[in-house]
């Protein structure tokens, strides 16, 4: 039976060491941990039977990649993928708090660890003698997690105190060594001052009360939370969320603002929350039906599961092979960017379902005939040219074609009808597409002549004006052009690129959620170019890699994508968009908000963003414009500026934005292509159970429905956040959509606040009884606030409250 590749569970750093653990391998006898110095590449192994392994003897600030693989006599798993770790001096794997009880003289031991089965060891000394600390006791069980001390510390005594430690227990440590939490201690001679606080613990919607104090960290705080409310997932699957704004786990409950939770109520009170990422693996509907909304800081490397020093499997999957093969065999070639571009699935309703689509069927299968030369001839029979025609979708069984056109003919009504005449005879034994199937059955593929099946769609007589106000025919031809599909793709590739897109689409719309203006995504395509990858894998520069976007209209794709950037700082060329602020180089930022807005949007074209894997090599910071238009500094690989949302330099410590000057374009290795489209509407759906996964019914049919984006709120709090975001634009539309439960009146009060006429509709069980509060709530200027339990009733109500048509009427 082959091994299965270890899923690391958790990974903590402490001084000079790391602890990780990781699931267990069935038929697996033992363990090989991999540490590698991300600098020198100096790469040290470790074996062990356990799933869980302390490492020693690290250096502090440094980072190191660590892997896990599984072993038995025969066999070798696959590699865990990569994490990175850099210990740091007093950073502590275990949180001790130690309290004095009623006996004189015993003081009680209590701590939180991260999980281990090496047990514990605990050593103790005089407060006037931190050199002399000395093991008391080896507690063998990874769950006991408390000691009673007798000390002398008597009445009587002129005892000063003791400091305890806690650390795990290694036979190959002496007494005294591996102390990893002596700073963050407590002695029995120092008052340390207790709070009770109340968390939310939201996947369980349970309250759990801890005791804390000042000086211990958010990240203990949160594992404390963890291990008391008995949470399936692992600690760093979660985050704490209080008054609006996550906390940093580094920080202490002091500096957190954490204090101000004490004596709060439980609707106030802070909230231990899965994190996006993981809350995506549990309910298939969000990210497809609905956008989940969510006030965390996202880690874009984590998100896009995309590892540091990535391989070129975890790249470019063997699974994508096949598809990518049979793709650039029937691929329309009118824009050259497209060669390297897969399509991904988009879930909300695109402008080029709007387009007219041809649909053929071939009585053949797919592997019995040339299927680009079938093209050639059906083109011919249509009298245009096969460039002017993309392949949107194809079936098998009989091979069926969906076909669109670029809008030269699909925007001209008189091309779509001529094509509607033309297609009258291509069934006949005389057009091009049948003499090519009567070749078949000449050369013995096909024994008898099948007829050719051929449908256009109803061609709309304002379809050119109203497509041509919603985009601009560039734009459409591009977006054509990467979401072409010209090849069936087999059910577990298509699974692969739903769940990537699911990925990618939460990532790329949270940056927008809390932003005045809104965007859809109308296009996304996954980077499939093996050349670049050799490229950027061999260029050598040391220094950390960065998940980075950059902004940019469709003009300049087929640019980039020939070059990989290098138009964007060679010397003269016209494609360089100024003279470069803080340098000629390519620029990047880690904010997708921020390269839409330097890209500049409008309502009817599309902005791009390119998210790319870079290496940063020695980085420059740069606190003025003295670079502007200047080349880069000879001893950096990267310039690096905080700005505003000016782009001008800031020193600001928080609401800013990054900007990242790239110098060579080897550093640059693309990923996704994302087309945004600018609208000015969205539904804001507020339910404490949207993410559950028995929502997915309600949900789905929503899907293909609308062009805009459904945001889904878990509380009160996220959703008018949003709200108050969105509607400082006079000319954005909403309807929200709210439970009855979870003080439901009080939230659609607050959203008339914001904005007076903001349409409501109130989906519950208990209508009679939801009704009464709405209609005090409805004054006699403003909208009536519907109420109830069809879900076609609030599918109607938004579709009536938004007019046709997605761009605003500004004059």
């Amino acid at each position: 039976m082959e091994l299965s590749r270890p899923s690391l569970v958790s990974i903590c750093n402490g001084d000079e060491c790391a602890f990780l653990s990781w699931s267990s391998v069935i038929n697996a006898t033992q363990y090989e941990v991999e540490v590698k110095h991300n600098n020198t590449g100096v790469t040290t192994l470790y074996c062990t039977t356990s799933t869980s392994f302390l490492i020693t003897k690290l250096e502090n600030g440094e980072f190191y990649i660590v892997q896990v693989t599984a072993l038995n006599n025969t066999e070798r798993s696959e590699s865990s993928i990569g994490v990175m770790l850099k210990p740091k001096l007093r950073q502590s794997l275990s949180k001790l708090f130690a309290r004095s009880t009623e006996q004189p003289g015993r003081i009680r031991l209590q701590w939180t660890s991260t999980p281990t089965d090496c047990g514990f060891q605990i050593e103790r000394c005089n407060i006037g003698n931190t050199s002399g600390y000395k093991r008391i006791a080896w507690l063998p069980f990874n769950n006991i997690m408390v000691y009673e001390d007798q000390t002398d510390c008597l009445p009587e005594c002129l005892c000063p105190g003791h400091y305890y430690t806690v650390a795990f227990r290694d036979t190959a440590w002496s007494s005294g060594a591996g102390v990893l939490s002596r700073d963050s201690s407590y002695g029995t001679s120092n008052a340390t001052i207790i709070h009770i606080i109340k968390v939310r613990v939201r996947p369980r919607e349970t309250i759990c009360q801890l005791e804390t104090s000042d000086e211990v960290l958010i990240g203990d705080f949160l594992t404390d939370v963890w291990l008391k409310s008995g949470l399936d997932q692992p600690s760093n699957h979660y985050y704490l969320m209080f008054a609006g704004q996550e906390l940093n786990l580094d920080e202490t409950i002091r500096n957190s603002g954490l204090l101000d939770a004490v004596g709060c109520n439980d609707e106030n009170c802070p909230e231990l929350r899965l994190k996006l990422l993981y809350k995506l693996d549990e309910s298939a509907h969000l990210a497809t039906n609905i956008v989940l909304t969510s006030l965390e800081e996202l880690v874009y490397k984590d998100v896009f599961e995309i590892s540091y020093c990535p391989t070129q499997q975890q790249i470019m999957p063997e699974i994508l092979e096949p598809l990518v093969k049979r793709i650039n065999e029937n691929k329309s070639q009118s824009l050259k960017y497209s060669s390297n571009l897969i399509s991904m699935p988009v879930f909300t309703k695109q402008v080029i379902d709007e387009l007219p689509s041809l649909y053929v069927t071939v009585p053949l299968k797919l592997t019995e005939f040339d299927s680009n030369e079938f093209l050639q001839c059906l083109a011919k029979d249509l009298e245009i040219d096969r460039n002017d025609m993309f392949l949107m979708n194809v079936q098998e069984g009989s091979t069926k074609y969906q076909i669109k056109f670029k809008t030269k003919i699909s925007l001209c009504l008189e091309k779509m009808k001529k094509i509607a005449e033309k297609i009258k005879v291509i069934v006949l034994p005389s057009s091009k597409s049948a003499e090519f199937i009567a070749r078949q059955k000449s050369l013995g593929n096909i024994e008898e002549i099948p007829r050719i099946d051929i449908k256009l769609d109803d061609v709309a007589e304002n379809a050119d004006s109203v497509l041509a106000k919603t985009l601009a025919s560039d734009d459409i031809d591009a977006t054509l052009a990467i979401m072409q599909r010209p090849a069936i793709v087999d059910p577990p590739i298509w699974e692969y690129l739903t769940q990537k897109s699911r990925k990618i689409s939460s990532g790329i719309l949270h940056a927008f959620q809390t932003s005045t203006v809104e965007y859809v995504i109308e296009s996304m395509s996954l980077v499939h170019n093996e050349e670049l990858y050799h490229k950027y894998n061999n260029y050598a520069v040391e220094g950390e890699e960065a998940i980075l976007f950059h902004g940019t209209k469709t003009d300049y794709l087929d640019d980039i994508f020939s070059t990989n950037f290098k138009t964007f700082y060679t010397s003269g060329s016209h494609h360089i968009t100024d003279s470069g602020w803080y340098g000629q180089g390519t620029y990047f930022s880690s904010s997708p908000k921020y390269c839409a807005s330097y890209a500049g949007s409008s309502y009817n074209s599309i902005t791009y963003l390119i998210c790319s894997l870079v290496k940063l090599g020695k980085v420059y910071h740069v606190k003025d414009m003295l670079y502007q238009g200047k080349p880069m500094r000879s001893d950096a690989d990267t310039h690096y500026v905080k700005v505003d949302t000016s782009g001008s330099p800031t020193n600001a410590k928080h609401s800013f934005f990054e900007e990242f000057v790239i110098k060579k374009s080897d550093q640059i290795l693309p990923l996704y292509l994302v087309g945004l489209r600018r609208i000015h509407r969205f539904v804001l759906w507020r339910d404490a159970k949207i993410n559950n996964s028995e929502n997915g019914t309600l949900f789905n049919q929503m899907k293909q429905r609308y062009s805009f984006n459904v945001y889904g709120s878990e509380t009160s709090l996220e959703a008018l956040t949003i709200l108050r975001c969105k509607l400082a634009d006079s000319f954005m539309q909403c309807v929200v959509v709210t439970n009855g439960a979870d003080n439901g009146e009080n939230f659609a009060q607050e959203c008339r606040n914001i904005r007076p006429l903001v349409p409501i509709i109130v989906f519950c069980a208990n209508v009679d009884y939801h009704k009464q509060w709405a209609e005090n709530i409805s004054g006699s200027d403003q909208p009536q606030i519907q109420v109830t339990g069809n879900s076609s009733v609030v599918f109607t109500f938004i579709s009536t409250n938004f007019p046709s048509g997605d761009v605003p009427d500004k004059n």
